[in-house]
């Protein structure tokens, strides 16, 4: 997995709770104050910790267009890991006194992040797909 994966789905969960949150142009806010790292985050297997190297299946779904031709049908397909976890670090700059508007805080973080359970990371996240729970882990960095 990509950092943006991790920031877009970030961006697409705060759109979608802004109104509850009172918070305005939250894919800018993401952008501007909003930091993932590793760039490249792996997946791991939650028994052994062990980066996952092959996929557990492909799930292929049709996906269907209607066109200037009429309506054309194509398949799609996408690896899948039955089991997966993974440690990212969000950085969250100061953005309080720079907002006009509710600054981006870390309660509205984590509340994209509980969104995670009903809408998940990756492609087919709206077919029920990459569906997460999260936990705060203690910062284990030396710098």
């Amino acid at each position: 997995l990509y950092d943006y994966v991790v920031r877009g789905f970030l961006k697409e969960a705060l759109l979608t709770l802004a109104s509850q949150l009172k918070l305005q142009a939250p894919k800018s806010k993401v952008d501007k104050y909003l930091f993932v790292a590793p760039r490249h985050i792996p997946l791991c297997d939650p028994a052994t910790g062990q980066p996952v190297t092959e996929p557990d299946g492909v799930f292929e779904r049709s996906l269907r267009a209607m066109t200037m031709q009429g309506p054309r049908v194509t398949l799609a397909g996408s690896e899948t890991v039955d089991a997966w976890q993974l440690r990212i670090d969000l950085t969250l700059l100061d953005n309080d006194k720079t907002a006009k508007s509710a600054a981006l805080t870390w309660e509205a973080v984590e509340a994209a992040l509980d969104y995670g359970r009903l809408q998940g990371l990756g492609q087919f996240r709206n077919g029920g797909f990459g569906r997460f729970g999260w936990e705060r882990a203690e910062n284990e960095r030396d710098d």
